[in-house]
């Protein structure tokens, strides 16, 4: 795998693209951070390549959720404690789901009546916490 800068990727384009075929990746950097991946694909391999790209992106993405509960104390139990609670809630379409007190005072009281609020009650104790509530 080349590591190339945008100011090369730019100026030597055609280089690049040869490079590439002959590589399959490059990494595009910017002030020698890594920016993009480019991937050689054809017509033939484009749809698997976008679901294993978006497959590992969004693995990425639960690993870093999955950090993020560990440093604040929650357990894979209270994670899917809140998911099924919300799942929960949404299947009760017909019925608002009162705010929470610190969050429903943002909105005028004429707002207040049907406003359905979905989200983990974890999520929305942060929420209040960076909003000093």
């Amino acid at each position: 795998m080349r590591f190339i800068s945008v100011r090369e990727f730019r100026g030597k384009s055609g280089d690049a693209w040869k490079e590439l075929a002959k590589e399959q990746e490059l990494v595009i950097t910017s002030n020698g951070k890594p920016i993009a991946i480019v991937s050689a694909v054809s017509e033939e391999t484009l749809e698997d390549s976008l679901r294993a790209f978006r497959r590992a992106r969004a693995m990425a993405a639960v690993q870093r959720m999955q950090r993020q509960t560990a440093k604040k104390g929650l357990s894979p139990d209270d994670v899917e404690a809140e998911i099924t609670a919300v799942r929960s809630e949404r299947e009760k379409a017909d019925e608002p789901v009162p705010l929470v007190t610190g969050n429903a005072k943002h909105f005028p009281e004429e707002s207040r009546q049907g406003v359905r609020v979905v989200a983990p009650r974890f999520f929305i104790d942060q929420y209040s916490e960076a909003a000093g509530e």
